[in-house]
């Protein structure tokens, strides 16, 4: 801060005159006095000036001062705001990462959730079936029933009973190989169509458990009666 000291000087201009006039003689006199006066008016006015600009310049270095310290609080906090917008920023980047890869985890359940309803649909639909065909099995067992009945009461009384039995037992052993296979056909469809329709699925997002191959189908019959 420059501070300006200057000592007030109070001079009456009319005084200096009459003092002048009373103390002086001639023309010559009396025109120096009468400039004497209104040099010290001159001084006067500018010693008056000069004392209110230095007031005025000390207000103005106080304002400089305020308006520097409130500078610099200013920047202080814009600095402080910066930090923690980053902090929010990265706080967002953080969670937006995470919500993209919480909506690929879903979609990918999503998708391994309908597979496995098809999956399921597939299976039903095969076992579904199946026990339309094991019905069919069982009918036509019953029929193979009634019919070696029928050809019992039939049988010629003279053939062998031995051969008669083989006959029979030949006659069911066809029966169970081609039921075997045509189940066996069923259940390969089966597999093959629940394969097609999951994905691969990694070990940690494997949750559902894939459904297994129905066992193989063994038609047990009871051994042929030796004395028909």
């Amino acid at each position: 801060m420059i501070l300006l000291s200057i000592r007030k000087v109070k001079i009456d201009p009319n005084l200096v005159i009459k003092e002048g006039l009373q103390n002086s003689e001639g023309p010559a006199i009396i025109h120096l006095n009468n400039q004497i006066a209104q040099m010290h008016y001159s001084l006067y006015q500018t010693t008056t000036s000069a004392v209110r600009d230095s007031l005025l310049i000390g207000r103005l270095q106080g304002e400089c001062e305020r308006l520097q310290t409130l500078l610099d609080e200013s920047k202080s906090n814009e600095e402080t705001y910066r930090q923690q917008l980053n902090q929010v920023s990265a706080a967002h980047s953080n969670a937006l990462h995470e919500l993209q890869a919480q909506h690929g985890i879903n979609a990918r359940l999503a998708s391994d959730l309908r597979n496995a309803r098809a999956g399921e649909i597939a299976a039903q639909q095969a076992h579904n079936a199946i026990s339309a065909e094991l019905n069919r099995v069982l009918k036509r067992f019953q029929y193979m029933d009634s019919l070696v009945d029928t050809m019992r009461l039939e049988e010629d009384r003279s053939l062998d009973p031995q051969n008669r039995s083989r006959q029979i037992t030949d006659i069911i052993r066809d029966i169970e190989s081609r039921l075997e296979a045509e189940y066996q056909g069923k259940l390969l469809e089966r597999d093959t169509r629940i394969a097609s329709l999951e994905e691969p699925v990694t070990e940690e997002d494997n949750t559902i458990p894939r459904v297994r191959s129905a066992p193989p189908f063994h038609l047990i019959l009871p051994a042929p009666d030796a004395s028909l």
